[in-house]
């Protein structure tokens, strides 16, 4: 009589995750989170978006597995960029126009000390 449970059968040795890929994703994370800190989300965002770019095309070559890890780095280092450039123009929009209403009232007080003086 047969055995009711098939022979497992070997498939041989895992493929390794690509360390790329994890430190694209760790990068793409830290970036997302620092985003305020924006000379630093800067850097990791390029980091984690050429480290994942790298880490695909190893995981679709077969050398390592993580293809997962890779996209999710090169997503948030997109988004993270997006981020930083959003809010450099708000703020950069902020401080212009202070700066203008700053200048507009300086001028204002000159001019009135300008009369006082006439």
């Amino acid at each position: 009589m047969a055995s009711p449970y098939q022979p497992q059968q070997q498939l041989g040795r895992p493929i390794p995750t690509s360390g790329m890929a994890v430190t694209s994703m760790v990068l793409g994370i830290i970036g997302l989170a620092l985003f305020c800190v924006w000379f630093i989300a800067v850097i990791c965002d390029v980091l984690a978006i050429i480290f994942g770019a790298v880490a695909l095309q190893q995981t679709k070559a077969g050398k390592a597995g993580g293809q997962g890890m890779a996209i999710a780095g090169i997503v948030c280092g997109i988004v993270s960029l997006a981020g930083v450039v959003i809010y450099m123009a708000f703020w950069g929009t902020v401080f212009w126009k202070a700066s203008n209403e700053f200048r507009d009232g300086m001028q204002q007080i000159k001019d009135l000390k300008d009369l006082k003086i006439r």
